[in-house]
């Protein structure tokens, strides 16, 4: 996951028997590794964790044995440890009966009641937040079966394909 100019993903930490999730970051600046501090989270061994960037913030997933629910947590101030938050809890049975099902979160809603959902084979769902409901998104209805790709666009005043002029260019 890119983020704040580095390249971010868990990794398994070992100290002489123990055993920890991580998220190390490649900084592509600095050209160094750093350690970000994980939320601080009471977990079971068979918890599995995800990692994604959600309202411009990194995101971690925690899937919790036997997938009854996934905890949503965003770090509000990068590098900052006591920054995480738990934002919300998925709790559909349709949503976690597979750890696998989710692959990410998109985006929230205007009205923050709902939030886009990428799960498996590049489909998306709604979740109510509020009334825990699920909602299949249709992208369009007489196209055939194809995978596609998810991006999420970010408004600019910058056009994409915006190239600097050698006068422009800092040195």
């Amino acid at each position: 996951m890119f983020l704040g100019g580095a390249l971010h993903w868990m990794a398994i930490k070992t100290l002489g028997s123990e055993s920890y999730q991580s998220i190390l970051a490649y900084d592509l600046a600095a050209e160094n590794y750093r350690e970000v501090p994980m939320p601080r989270v009471q977990t079971d061994n068979q918890d599995v964790w995800s990692l994604c960037i959600f309202a411009e913030s990194l995101c971690v997933l925690t899937f919790h044995h036997p997938y009854i629910c996934i905890d949503v947590w965003l770090m509000n101030d990068y590098m900052v440890e006591n920054s995480w938050c738990k934002v919300f809890s998925l709790e559909h049975p349709k949503i976690v009966r597979s750890f696998i099902s989710v692959v990410g979160l998109v985006a929230y809603s205007k009205s923050r009641k709902d939030v886009l959902i990428e799960v498996v084979m590049k489909n998306l769902i709604w979740y109510n937040l509020e009334i825990k409901e699920i909602k299949t998104v249709k992208i369009a209805y007489n196209m055939p079966d194809v995978l596609y790709d998810l991006l999420v666009c970010t408004e600019s005043l910058v056009a994409p394909d915006y190239i600097p002029s050698s006068a422009e260019k800092q040195p």
